[in-house]
């Protein structure tokens, strides 16, 4: 009996191991690295976890809210303005963008909606000017435009751009 606790001693530590690095750190005491990596300052292993920063030194006015796994940026990035109204939030995956990229105006205001894949700019996006009218939206793949579409004061929509299908094969 005295073995078997021993062992199921050992196992619950030895799965703890992998989990007991996922910390919240803010970002004062974070360090990026040549590798591009995000440590722990005096750490020798890459950071995983969230990492937060504040507008104010009460730590009242949440600055931005990221998350880290094995020191890149994971998944769901947020940021706010000193107000409290969202500024930006963010998708990674492996350090790369990758999903939905949402901005927004001090005011609330949507700002730009884009998609994301590997880095790259993929997808539908648009912006918005400042009093929340629609400004630009468009198409890319792979980081390039292929369709731009400006609109106009009364709300129409009208091309400005689309590659051709010979140029797409570039």
């Amino acid at each position: 009996m005295k073995a078997f606790l021993q062992v199921g001693m050992v196992l619950a530590f030895s799965f703890s191991l992998p989990f007991s690095c996922n910390k919240t750190i803010e970002t004062k005491d974070g360090e990026i690295r040549s590798n591009g990596k995000l440590y722990l300052k005096g750490s020798t292993k890459p950071h995983s976890g969230k990492v937060l920063e504040y507008h104010d030194a009460k730590k009242e006015k949440m600055k931005s809210r990221l998350r880290y796994k094995k020191g890149v940026l994971q998944g769901k990035s947020e940021y706010w303005y000193p107000n409290g109204k969202q500024e930006a939030v963010k998708h990674y995956a492996n350090g790369k963008l990758s999903g939905t990229l949402e901005e927004w105006f001090n005011d609330g205001n949507p700002k730009k909606k884009e998609e994301w894949l590997n880095g790259k700019r993929h997808g539908e996006w648009q912006t918005w000017k400042e009093d929340g009218k629609p400004k630009q939206a468009g198409i890319c793949e792979n980081g390039t435009d292929v369709e731009v579409y400006d609109f106009y004061k009364d709300g129409s929509k009208h091309l400005r751009f689309r590659k051709s299908a010979e140029e797409s094969e570039d």
